[in-house]
């Protein structure tokens, strides 16, 4: 827009049309303003959708949230800016908010209606994105608003599962992928940690892995989940035995599951779903790479101290090890009728 102070013409830069006539209106009230005697307020630009949503995706990176997160949060923004439609935060009303949760689950969505639990968690990271708008999120985004959802119940395979899983991939997989799923078995660690798990992190005369934070700029490299180091990973002996063995026949390698190019496999799960397929493996519940993080809790549950299962899996409070811990439903039954069977 172009406006006269005194003598002077001034040219202001407007991020649209919207942000323009804006800026119009609001040069137009301040010169009315003095006009009539008044001190004008001091001048307030405004900053478009578009511009706080990257601002909040750059603050994001410069926090150095992890990979995942971060692509959670972009996915966020720009789906809710589209269908908000909006110029200026602002101008964001609670129908917004309702119109872009009905688009997430609406059965003609691009690449098809999310889930309740997926859409609410979405809802969650607008809660973020619109307090960083400096807008009142709770009036925006109400608790009714978003999708309500069932939890699913931790899910845990028993041992003979595990066992056959393994055979298996060994068979109609790789050698590779079946130490890969014994390690995560064995050892509670998620498929990403072991995706990208370095020799140099593994002790096999200490029977340990130090899973240690690291700083980078890269986005994109990989960081455990909270950055906190995990010095508490142990290795089961057989499990030991056969590292060594992997470990003389990949001296040169950096990754210990890695490709044969060195680097991460992130489809270990499709290889495995594969090799069940194959070999006719079928489990209680749904068969998923997480769930070995799971069984591993659930089984080693009652075998240690939870302060010490707590340490082994990484957790930093115990609240958090209960969501992983799965119900023995056989256990009840051997436990009612051990105690109430003589009752009569």
């Amino acid at each position: 827009i172009m406006f006269y102070q005194g003598s002077r013409q001034i040219w202001k830069p407007c991020e649209s049309r919207g942000d323009a006539i804006a800026q119009k209106d609001q040069q137009e009230a301040r010169l009315a303003l003095r006009t009539a005697g008044g001190e004008a307020p001091e001048e307030k630009r405004r900053l478009s959708l578009q511009t706080l949503a990257s601002e909040f995706l750059d603050e994001a990176r410069l926090r150095r949230v992890d990979k995942d997160t971060l692509q959670g949060y972009t996915i966020v923004v720009k789906e809710f800016v589209k269908v908000a439609g909006r110029s200026f935060a602002e101008d964001i009303v609670h129908k917004d908010v309702l119109r872009y949760i009905h688009a997430l689950q609406d059965p003609e969505r691009e690449g098809g209606p999310l889930s309740k639990r997926t859409a609410s968690n979405r809802a969650v990271v607008l809660r973020s994105f619109l307090r960083f708008c400096k807008l009142d999120e709770k009036a925006l985004v109400q608790s009714k608003d978003k999708p309500r959802y069932d939890k699913r119940r931790p899910e845990a395979y028993s041992v003979e599962e595990m066992k056959a899983i393994m055979a298996a991939a060994r068979r109609y997989g790789s050698e590779r992928l079946a130490l890969a799923i014994e390690t995560a078995a064995k050892t509670g660690m998620r498929k990403m940690e072991i995706a990208n798990l370095e020799w140099s992190a593994v002790n096999l005369e200490k029977r340990s892995i130090h899973l240690a934070s690291r700083e980078t700029q890269d986005e994109n490299e990989f960081q455990i989940k909270d950055k906190e180091d995990r010095p508490g990973i142990r290795l089961e002996a057989g499990l030991v035995e056969k590292l060594k063995v992997w470990r003389k026949s990949h001296l040169k390698k950096r990754l210990v599951f890695g490709t044969s190019g060195d680097l991460p496999d992130y489809k270990m799960l499709e290889k495995m779903k594969a090799a069940c397929k194959k070999a006719g493996v079928k489990v209680a519940g749904r068969l998923y790479f997480h769930k070995f993080r799971s069984s591993f809790m659930s089984h080693m549950q009652g075998k240690v101290k939870l302060a010490t299962l707590m340490d082994m899996s990484g957790h930093s409070d115990l609240k958090s090890v209960q969501r992983y811990l799965a119900v023995d439903e056989k256990e009840k039954l051997v436990a009612l009728d051990d105690v109430f069977g003589d009752l009569g």
